[in-house]
């Protein structure tokens, strides 16, 4: 969504640049016909006196059919460039020498406004193609120009085209900066306003997540590894006390980012329903409710959202939990050996297999480590050949730190982390539970 928004307002942002670019590339250069008019009465230049008056009117009919709408931007450009070409350049040029003209230099003007206005494309090619027949054309072709000025004043009328092009080259130049300068301050701050207020979702998002003290009131040595690709994420951890069991979720929904954390505030929003409002107990139950909720509340728009995820029920008696699972990942190590536990392979969602999810109960005895994970680390790339880090990768690594202190733990996941992805970037949100039972 951060994305679309910037990119939305990316396009909002150069369309305004350009038509106020063009408006002022059109105004500038029917002062400099106003300009090169008097030019000519001084030095008797008829055709020039013509051809700049010309010239200044169609500037301003350009002007307003440009601001009534009738022409679109490429072809009020294409129009401002044509009336630089053919009325000012070349008629003044034919007139004053041909290929000796101290106008034909003007010329180059052609192919470079046609690159500010249009950018690289067909447009600008053609300009580009327009000046190179004209400069040759006035060399090889054999005719006697006609030189329709009184020569006496050539210098002067040399020094003011030399002059007069340096100028508008200059100018021109610095509208473009000062307009770019512009659209990049105000994307700038547009792009400060989405962020802040995508900061502002993340405090909100983060106080839906379980409780640090909730979780160790329940779960007596507990780590979370949370690391959202963005700002906000879509995965998710979630926990709530109910008649005494304590039950906790792991949820990687559909997407990451923006998207990614509306879905986890709706789907948090269903396993509380389903626990709290309709005491559904058992974690197969619990995800059929939260897939029902979800399909009753995205199937209008077509789409396939919902997540993977896995819910746990830690009974109050101990010796024992029970959990369900949709395409989530899962891991005890038990005695020094990891063991991946059972899972549905559907996800919590539309999809082409929707049976009831499975209940699933494991004996667990003091000292066993539990891990609950979603695909984020796994698909991790990095290392020295840029290749994904792999769940079997990252279930031996359990395997290796079971049996030290959780704190420690999470600090290993974290290092090896960081030295795996180096400097490629994180692909999806993470996130990993590890609990000792």
């Amino acid at each position: 969504m951060k994305h679309f928004i910037k990119s939305l307002y990316t396009k909002r942002a150069k369309r305004v640049n350009n038509l106020r670019l063009l408006n002022n590339f059109i105004s500038i250069t029917a002062i400099f016909s106003i300009f090169y008019v008097l030019v000519s009465l001084l030095i008797g230049y008829k055709p020039g006196i013509i051809a700049m008056l010309v010239n200044f009117a169609l500037f301003i009919v350009n002007l307003k059919l440009f601001d009534k709408k009738i022409l679109s931007y490429t072809a009020s450009a294409n129009f401002y460039i044509a009336n630089c070409a053919f009325v000012a350049v070349l008629m003044c040029s034919f007139f004053s020498g041909g290929l000796f003209s101290p106008v034909l230099p003007w010329f180059i003007l052609i192919p470079v406004i046609s690159l500010l206005l249009l950018g690289i494309g067909p447009n600008t090619l053609f300009w580009l193609g327009i000046t190179i027949i004209f400069i040759i054309s006035s060399g090889v072709i054999s005719i006697n120009y006609p030189v329709a000025y009184d020569t006496t004043w050539k210098r002067f009328f040399t020094v003011t085209c030399v002059f007069g092009l340096s100028l508008i080259v200059y100018t021109v130049t610095m509208v473009f900066e000062k307009a770019k300068e512009n659209a990049l301050n105000k994307l700038a701050e547009k792009n400060k306003e989405i962020t802040d207020s995508i900061y502002y979702a993340q405090k909100i998002q983060n106080s839906l997540l379980a409780p640090t003290e909730l979780l160790d009131k329940h779960l007596s040595e507990n780590f979370v590894l949370y690391k959202p690709k963005d700002i906000v994420s879509g995965d998710f951890y979630w926990a709530l006390e109910y008649n005494g069991d304590f039950y906790m979720a792991i949820c990687d929904c559909t997407g990451h980012g923006v998207p990614g954390a509306f879905m986890s505030l709706l789907i948090n929003s269903f396993l509380n329903e389903a626990l709290a409002e309709k005491s559904i107990l058992s974690p197969d139950k619990i995800l059929d409710f939260v897939r029902m909720r979800i399909i009753e509340n995205t199937s209008k728009s077509g789409s396939q959202d919902g997540m993977d995820g896995v819910v746990i029920r830690f009974h109050k008696h101990g010796g024992k939990i029970s959990y369900a699972s949709g395409n989530s990942f899962q891991t005890l190590v038990k005695q020094g050996e990891a063991h991946k536990l059972a899972k549905d392979k559907m996800p919590v969602g539309i999809s082409y297999k929707m049976d009831a999810f499975t209940l699933h109960t494991i004996e667990v005895a003091k000292g066993d480590m539990l891990y609950f994970y979603t695909d984020g680390y796994g698909d991790l790339f990095g290392g020295s050949k840029g290749k994904k880090f792999t769940s079997k990768q990252l279930n031996k690594v359990f395997k290796e730190i079971a049996s030290l202190q959780l704190s420690e733990q999470k600090n290993i996941l974290e290092k090896t982390f960081i030295e795996w992805k180096g400097d490629l970037e994180q692909v999806d949100d993470i996130c990993i539970v590890g609990i000792r039972v």
